[in-house]
């Protein structure tokens, strides 16, 4: 049996979180989706992920701040933060943490 690659969507926009899910869903991949960061910690806890979309600006605090966390405890995941809000500085910390890419909504 052929084990499906897992996503996890860290995203309080859930029009964009829904749109997210369902193009992972039809590439066949297993996706998961939080909506605030507290709960997307969780859930990386519980799913273990292989790719990890994680907002930069989050009701409950910064997808940036947890990069290093992330990396340094699980640092097979595969890490694409995601922003509204594009610009190079965020884009070369992000980077800088540790993010594998960076990409804008």
């Amino acid at each position: 049996m052929i084990m499906r690659k897992k996503v996890l969507i860290i995203d309080d926009e859930v029009d964009f979180g829904t749109l997210m899910k369902n193009y992972f869903l039809r590439k066949n991949y297993e996706v998961y989706v939080a909506h605030t960061l507290g709960d997307g910690m969780n859930r990386l806890n519980e799913v273990l992920p292989d790719f990890l979309f994680i907002d930069y600006n989050l009701p409950d605090g910064l997808g940036i701040n947890f990069i290093d966390h992330i990396k340094i405890h699980y640092p097979q995941i595969k890490i694409v933060m995601i922003t509204a809000h594009d610009s190079m500085i965020n884009k070369n910390r992000a980077l800088k943490k540790g993010a594998d890419f960076f990409i804008t909504k």
